[in-house]
């Protein structure tokens, strides 16, 4: 096991447990990579439980009971309590005003995006992928923080490391779908040498903005960084089916 995980903090969310987990610092090993927070994959039980300890303690929140949901690329956002830790629906995003209680997401070029409310000490966690950003995903999670007592002036969001412009190609019915579904977003296509990117974490921060003020891009890409990227493991023939975690707590 390496000494500490590979990590990435947030400037915007100084002073509340937080963190966007690398691949490094656990107990998997092969094509996890290590530090595997998910149990989708050949990883045994007792290793990602494990992985997920060391993050937790990495953050000083060991104590907390750490929560993640069923992501399917939904707009769904559960309000998770010390009551309620386990839920029968597929959702993407999960809030709470509960000590005790971390939130994760888990992610592989999807964008992880950790929200704080320090006014009224509510946070979320919501894992947006293109899909999810599109449907309103990130317009769920800041509703249930809402309904949970926090306001949007209040509320700051960082988007973590996830896929950017430059190693994300796409089709011209992807581009469609967008343009159909979400008038604004024309911006976040760029054409290069024949080839379509689009800005995932542009235009997830811009999804963001269009209901909070507070939000920031970590400036990482998963293609190139120390972190589980999909698109990267299936380019490079290097398959790898693990998932880095992104985690916050109550202060």
């Amino acid at each position: 096991m390496n000494a500490s995980p590979s990590l990435v903090r947030s400037e915007l969310l100084l002073g509340v447990p937080h963190g966007f987990f690398g691949m490094f610092g656990g107990v998997s090993f092969g094509r996890l990579c290590l530090l595997n927070g998910s149990l989708q994959n050949e990883d045994s039980k007792a290793n990602v439980a494990e992985n997920r300890q060391i993050a937790l303690r990495y953050l000083g929140i060991e104590n907390h009971r750490l929560l993640f949901v069923d992501q399917q690329h939904t707009s769904t956002t559960i309000i998770a309590s010390r009551a309620r830790t386990t839920f029968d629906t597929p959702a993407d995003a999960i809030v709470t005003k509960e000590r005790g209680v971390a939130l994760g997401v888990l992610t592989a070029d999807c964008a992880p995006v950790l929200l704080y409310d320090g006014d009224n000490q509510i946070i979320g966690a919501a894992h947006a992928g293109w899909k999810g950003a599109l449907y309103g995903i990130l317009e769920s999670v800041v509703s249930a923080m809402e309904s949970i007592g926090s306001h949007p002036h209040s509320i700051k969001a960082s988007v973590g490391p996830t896929i950017t412009k430059n190693n994300y190609f796409v089709k011209e019915d992807f581009v469609e779908l967008f343009l159909q579904n979400d008038s604004e977003s024309e911006k976040y296509f760029s054409e290069i040498g024949g080839n379509t990117k689009f800005d995932l974490p542009g235009y997830v921060a811009g999804r963001l903005r269009r209901v909070i003020e507070s939000v920031e891009f970590v400036e990482v890409d998963t293609f190139s960084g120390e972190f589980f990227s999909h698109r990267r493991a299936m380019q490079k023939d290097q398959f790898s089916d693990g998932r880095s975690m992104s985690i916050i707590a109550l202060p």
